[in-house]
């Protein structure tokens, strides 16, 4: 888990999202000088009602931990900043769904993480376009529409080889990486993008035997990428000004 005024649901929680809603996780954390007290106010956003049903545990770990939950739909009417001051120290996006929220643009994302604040989003094979655009200004680009990850040796169903259990955990300094003997995976792949200030990469890759595989009726199959290439969840770490943000 996180050191000193990190979030620690942000790892933690991160095996039983991956098993409960099969989704690939791009997590992004930064790093900021304010006391661990004053961060605990999270806004999570869904794209259906039926998420506070499927993810009723992950809600309750994050109030079970101290966190002050309030859950929104993405078309909801909701405010991230109020009189010019932040409402919510964390955000947590279950809404890559949705191609424009009625409350939430790409730009007040990354505004909301320049300010100091934390963004956890997840994302599934339906991923929109402005949330693949949010993504990528991370430094992370996800795989193309109409491909899965798959692993065949690996694989948790005879029948569904999509489903299968990643144990390529990569270690870093301040995160916790022991999630037993590994994490339950289905969904879409993700590719690293080196920009100039940020360094780019994978928290959990695939397997030897992994690859993303783009199925699409006009082209037919492609791999996009094979093996440990195949990231599933990716971290972002930038330095600016003199405090080290992490993004993951």
């Amino acid at each position: 888990e996180y050191m000193g005024s990190l979030p620690k649901f942000v790892i933690k929680d991160m095996k039983t999202w991956t098993i409960a809603v099969a989704l690939v996780a791009l997590c992004c954390v930064a790093l900021a000088n304010e006391e661990e007290s004053q961060r605990r106010r999270v806004l999570v956003i869904i794209d259906n009602q039926a998420l506070l049903s499927t993810h009723s545990q992950f809600l309750q770990d994050l109030t079970a931990q101290g966190f002050e939950v309030n859950v929104e739909l993405a078309n909801g009417n909701y405010k991230l900043k109020e009189y010019g001051e932040y409402k919510y120290d964390q955000l947590i996006l279950l809404c890559t769904s949705e191609a424009d929220p009625r409350s939430l643009k790409q730009h007040q994302i990354l505004d909301f993480f320049d300010s100091g604040r934390n963004v956890f989003i997840a994302a599934d094979v339906d991923i929109s376009r402005m949330f693949r655009l949010t993504i990528n200004d991370f430094g992370v680009e996800v795989d193309d529409v109409e491909s899965k990850v798959f692993d065949h040796a690996h694989a948790a169903s005879k029948i569904d080889h999509s489903l299968f259990k990643a144990t390529n955990i990569q270690p870093f300094p301040g995160i916790d990486t022991k999630v037993g003997d590994g994490i339950l995976f289905r969904g879409v792949g993700l590719t690293l993008t080196k920009y100039e200030n940020f360094q780019v990469f994978g928290l959990l890759r695939g397997n030897d035997f992994t690859y993303s595989l783009k199925q699409s009726q006009r082209t037919g199959k492609t791999v996009l990428n094979q093996g440990q290439e195949v990231v599933l969840i990716a971290a972002v770490q930038v330095r600016m000004r003199k405090n080290d943000w992490l993004r993951v």
